[in-house]
Parts: structure tokens; sequence; C-alpha cells
């Protein structure tokens, strides 16, 4: 028997990830059994396909060697192998990558607006990122916003050791030059770069100095902190005000002043009123509000539309969702199988850059819940990356 062709179809969206077999079977897989130097999974009845070998693992790709050619294989593309070989002739390898749409390779036309935004941070494609690592080797000012931009990513996703020092040298480039918001981010260096020794005076004095330069991040920033009372006297209502005040008509309005507004109606109690704000955002592109409105609905329509944007929280819901029926199951093997679909979905979370799912991690490693071994070191790495992510509270307790 001879194979001409055959479908792959690695699927991280649904709740139950498989591969489309050549005969026309699923196996069900989930992200971590697609290891780095291991073989992608899947039946060959022949026995005459070769290997898949699984070279790199990113967000939102794998890289590949099938019969000594590499390639990188993205979302929505088909990718033709053709070879002559002693058991099988012409033989055609489709594979298909299936993940979360969301921002995969936006056009950066306003890189304020994207920096501003957590979830397109973390979707910045490599080609991109290379474009912004050029603009920074230059002195021209005109890049002081793109300089700014890359830095945020240098310190969201912490890609090499040294990450913050070069986050933190951008940062002050771009203020240098003229772009307010890198005052702030020179701000939440001194706020957040060393969790055990939050410098509150340095930041409060350069959050102010980026209002004053008239950084929209700062102003929002401030609206934040005055409803949690960092630096000041919590005022929900002042808060609330403050945010209202800086919507207008609907087209003009930028999403994120909506997204504070539901912030803050969410800690006054008022769900409702909260949601329709996320909601607000959400449609008018802010993908980062897609985290409030989950807190307020996991309704299936809104879960899908968060997907689509490429909010991570979904996958914590999703998370929650497989912890909720490990109790439910006796089996080992059915416990195993829910044990990696929470750790899972809550490690794809954290690649797209939620906070709240190293807090997750972290306890369950803490805690040994699930069935999961107690593991310092783990606790701590996910303790670590939590505070890095902005969630000071992150960080281990009983170990």
């Amino acid at each position: 028997m001879k194979w001409t062709s055959v479908s792959i179809l690695v699927s991280w969206r649904t709740m139950d990830p498989g591969v489309m077999n050549c005969d026309g079977t699923v196996t069900k897989i989930l992200r971590e059994d697609i290891k780095e130097g291991g073989c992608l999974p899947y039946k060959d009845p022949s026995g005459v396909l070769p290997s898949i070998q699984v070279l790199e693992v990113k967000y939102r790709s794998l890289k590949i060697q099938v019969s000594g050619q590499v390639m990188e294989i993205e979302p929505g593309g088909t990718y033709p192998l053709c070879r002559t070989g002693y058991n099988y002739t012409d033989f055609n390898l489709d594979i298909s990558l299936d993940c979360p749409p969301g921002p995969l390779s936006m056009e950066i036309d306003d890189p304020l607006a994207t920096a501003r935004d957590r979830y397109r941070v973390f979707a910045i494609d490599e080609d991109d990122i290379e474009r912004l690592k050029q603009e920074a080797e230059t002195d021209n000012p005109d890049f002081k916003d793109s300089w700014y931009l890359l830095g945020r990513w240098y310190w969201l996703t912490r890609p090499e050791r040294g990450a913050v020092g070069k986050a933190k040298m951008l940062f002050s480039k771009a203020a240098k030059a003229g772009c307010a918001d890198g005052w702030l981010g020179l701000a939440k260096v001194a706020r957040f770069a060393n969790p055990d020794h939050v410098n509150l005076d340095k930041y409060l004095k350069l959050r102010d100095k980026a209002f004053r330069e008239g950084s929209m991040a700062a102003e929002l920033a401030y609206c934040m902190d005055l409803a949690e009372g960092i630096g000041c006297e919590a005022d929900l209502e002042a808060a609330a005000r403050y945010a209202q005040a800086h919507i207008g008509d609907a087209q003009s309005t930028p999403p994120e002043w909506y997204d504070a507004l539901g912030k803050v109606l969410l800690m006054q109690g008022k769900k409702a009123e909260a949601g329709n704000k996320f909601a607000t955002a959400g449609i008018k592109g802010y993908v980062t509000a897609y985290d409030g409105l989950l807190n307020v609905s996991q309704s299936w329509d809104v879960m899908m539309r968060a997907e689509k944007a490429g909010c991570g929280r979904v996958y914590l819901w999703k998370a929650d969702y497989k912890a909720s029926q490990y109790k439910r199951f006796r089996s080992e093997s059915s416990r195993e199988e829910i044990r990696k679909a929470i750790l899972g979905h809550l490690e794809m979370a954290l690649l797209m850059g939620d906070a709240s799912a190293a807090s997750c991690l972290c306890k369950i490693f803490e805690e040994g819940l699930y069935g999961i071994g107690r593991n310092k070191a783990k606790a701590r790495k996910y303790a670590k990356r939590g505070r890095e992510l902005g969630d000071l509270n992150c960080k281990i307790i009983s170990i």
C-alpha cells in the first residue's frame, strides 16, 4: 500500500486537540504531547510514511523536519513535500496547524496602541520583532514609539537573559527622544523589576512625569492606581468619574477607557455595567478587555469571541472546566488526561501573557493539586513569572 498524501491537523483551539491520521481516525493529543526533540504522533497503517520530527514549539507555529527538510508551519497553511523513495513515490505531505486566531500578523500602524494591549504585544510576529530591532539600532527619533514597543516586548515576554536591562534601555531611549510612554515604562521597571524591593516613590514620580508629558498609558495607570490605592487612598468613585470623563462619542474614544471604567465598575460590584464596557472595548479591538468580560460572563458566545480575538484568559477558564471534572472521574487514566489538559491550558494562557495562569500553576505545584506532586522549583518559577507580568501577589507561601 502506498499513500500519496496525508493531512495532519494539530488543533490547539478545541477542548480536545487531536491529530487527523491518514486513515481518517483522530488521535487525541494535548499541546504538551508535542515536544521538542520528539515526533508528531500520527498513525500510518502502511508503515511507509516518514516520521515528523518536532524541532521547536512556538506559540503559534511548529518547526518540524520531514525527510531531512526543515519547515515552519503556521496557522492555515499547507506545506507540500515531494520525495521519491524506496517505499513510496511522489509523497505529498499537507500539514495544517490550527490554533487560536487572534492578532497573528497584524500591521503595527500604531506602536503605542499595540504596546498598551498586553495580548497584542505577545502576538507580535518574528518578522515584526526583527524590524523593531533594526529600528532600535538607529538613533532616528522617528522610531521612538517603536523603541518603546520593543521595550514592552522585552519587558513582558522575557525572551532571554538580560531582557529587563534591554527593556529599561529602550524605555529610556524612547523617553529621551520624546515618547512620553517611555517614562511609564521606566516607572514600571521601578515598581515591578524586583518585586521584593518595590521602589514605589520612584514609580509614582516617573508615572507622573509620563502623565505630564501627555502619555495616555500613564493616565490609565493613574486611574487604576486611584482605584486600587497605589500611592494614595483608594477611591473607586473618583476613579470611575475619571475614566468616564475620558469617554466621549463611541467613534473617537480609545477602547482602553471603556476597559478602565469596566474594571472600576467591577470593583464596585456592578457586573452588568462592567460587562457592557468590557464588551465595547473588545469590539473596538482591545483584546485585553476580554479578560474583564470573561470575569463577568463565561457564556459560549463570550468564550468564542474572546478566543477569536486572541485572549489567553479563555484557556484559564478551559483549565477551570477541566478541573471541575477531576473528582467526577475515578480511573487513573481519565484523571491523568484531565491533569494534562489542566496544565496544557494553563501553559497556553501563560504563553499568551495571562499573569493569572502563572498564579494558578504556582498554586498547583505548591500544594500538589489534582494528584500532581508538589514541586518547589516549579512553584517558584511560576511565582516569578507571575510577578514579572505584574501580579505582585503571585508568590509561594507554604513551601
